[in-house]
């Protein structure tokens, strides 16, 4: 008899931890159409979007996609729950994407990748420019020395031509080491040119050359860019 009211027991609990746990994920799949912020991400409102970010990503149980803990199964020894992961990482994706305002959200997508990825040449340059603008008005410039400015926006030039050459696609070698060959070192409008150039021969000459869509190149990039962001504070 006692045997048989423990056996009952046992068997109410698993049930009961099991409707328990059956309700939880209702809620949380209720939850996970709905948005994760009172107010989208703006330029003044940082601080509160990332509190309320966090803690509802937090209550739907996908926190460890934010704070990159939740790792990824390998998909050769693991291909389902690699698929799981993917699906719930570009859900995440998804919430905070939904959670900026249009030009946020703009500014964000186009500064993911510093890298070509396959992208056409001059939506790159674009990006990059885009990322240059932004760093020029957030830290500005603010020396009082001619010869200073002088040599600090020269070396500032430098550095960005570097940058762009670096991001090149493979095929574009070539014309990143003539121009890293030059002395002087050409202006970053001078580098595009050149890199323009041999971009357009080659098209001519190999009208078939296969080329990556951007939008899968730099899907990958996209969780590790977000978690970056101080919303994990």
């Amino acid at each position: 008899m006692v045997l048989d009211e423990v056996s009952i027991s046992s068997s109410q609990t698993s049930a009961i931890n099991s409707e328990s746990s059956s309700q939880h994920k209702r809620r949380s799949s209720s939850n996970e159409h709905g948005p994760i912020v009172p107010e989208k991400l703006d330029s003044t409102n940082f601080i509160s979007w990332s509190k309320h970010a966090k803690l509802n990503i937090t209550g739907r149980g996908k926190l460890g996609y934010l704070t990159g803990k939740k790792k990824a199964p390998s998909e050769e020894e693991d291909e389902e729950g690699y698929e799981v992961w993917v699906e719930e990482d570009s859900l995440v994706q998804a919430w905070l994407l939904s959670s900026m305002h249009k030009e946020v959200r703009e500014n964000y997508e186009a500064s993911v990748s510093t890298k070509q990825n396959g992208a056409p040449l001059h939506g790159y340059y674009s990006n990059m420019k885009k990322i240059w603008q932004e760093l020029d008005i957030l830290d500005p410039l603010r020396l009082k020395d001619v010869d200073s400015i002088t040599y600090m926006a020269n070396r500032v030039t430098k550095h960005r031509v570097y940058f762009f050459l670096a991001g090149l696609d493979p095929h574009l070698d070539g014309v990143r080491s003539r121009i890293l060959n030059t002395k002087p070192l050409p202006s970053i409008e001078e580098a595009y040119s050149q890199v323009s150039a041999t971009t357009k021969k080659n098209s001519i000459s190999h009208p078939k050359l296969p080329r990556l869509r951007f939008a899968v190149a730099i899907g990958p990039f996209f969780a590790t860019a977000l978690r970056r962001q101080s919303i994990r504070s």
